[in-house]
């Protein structure tokens, strides 16, 4: 890993301040931008969770589910508890929840292969093209 070294200017009450709670909290601020960085690059594909931190760090109000329709000014911290199980389940559990307002049972829906699937995409895009109707 080469590494390279990143400089920048802050108020040195902030720094001191900052420098403090991350010491009481036993952590450095390489540790903490190095987390930062993490966080951006796992994320650069998901710019709302990148909004969503960067609005929290800035003391943004968050609506509390986390939609954005702005229908709460109060500030949701309880998003960050999310574990990494919540995280990965949340499309599964949005795709479960639609299924059961729209009274789909999904015991009834026969999975599919990639293949299959990725045919079947195809044909709904091309069916001209691979003599489907």
């Amino acid at each position: 890993m080469s590494a390279t070294q990143m400089n920048f200017r802050i108020d040195a009450d902030l720094k001191a301040a900052g420098n403090l709670a991350l010491g009481e909290n036993g952590l450095t601020p390489t540790e903490i931008v190095r987390d930062t960085w993490q966080f951006l690059a796992r994320n650069r594909h998901a710019p709302d969770a990148i909004r969503k931190l960067v609005d929290y760090l800035r003391g943004a109000p968050l609506a509390v589910d986390g939609a954005g329709d702005g229908g709460s000014s109060a500030r949701d911290d309880t998003w960050m508890d999310d574990s990494e199980d919540d995280v990965v389940m949340k499309g599964p559990r949005i795709i479960e929840q639609f299924y059961k307002e729209m009274g789909i049972d999904p015991s009834t829906i026969e999975p599919m292969s990639y293949e299959e699937l990725k045919f079947q995409a195809y044909a709904d895009k091309y069916p001209e093209i691979l003599g489907v109707s």
